[in-house]
């Protein structure tokens, strides 16, 4: 019988909250609006359509969502790509071992397709394991699967 994991991305497979931070909390401030880091703490890990309504309150329109989240993951994946994107402790021996007992693996993320695919090429864990995929979390239906 197949076994299998499903791995969450940011704050489990890779250290990407300090990231998330700086590029939420800069692109907000372009936009005027001061974002704590207790609120982005409370945020971390959700969609960027349930975020964003809630720190522009009624300024929130879909074509300012949509500008937002875009800036905000553009930020997000230039300084991956700079700077690269590391697993935490003892997640690429987890993969591997996994990947060599024959498990399927995949990743979950609610961040869009192109930073989801930036973050786990540049933490490497692709070189583990192959046979990864990532599930997309991003769309309000979370039906989105795709192979990488």
């Amino acid at each position: 019988m197949p076994r299998a994991v499903v791995w969450d991305m940011d704050g489990t497979l890779i250290n990407s909250e300090e990231y998330h931070w700086i590029s939420w909390r800069d692109t907000m401030k372009k936009e005027g609006i001061a974002v704590t880091h207790m609120q982005f703490l409370s945020s971390f890990g959700q969609r960027n359509d349930s975020i964003i309504p809630r720190w522009l309150g009624a300024a929130s329109t879909p074509e300012r969502m949509e500008r937002i989240a875009n800036a905000k993951e553009e930020l997000y994946r230039d300084m991956v790509r700079k700077n690269g994107a590391s697993p935490l402790p003892g997640v690429a021996s987890w993969v591997l071992r996994l990947h060599e007992r024959g498990w399927l693996q995949a990743v979950a993320s609610s961040a869009p397709v192109p930073t989801s695919r930036w973050s786990l090429k540049l933490s490497r864990l692709l070189t583990v394991s192959r046979r990864l995929s990532l599930l997309n979390m991003s769309a309000r239906e979370n039906r989105i699967l795709e192979f990488i």
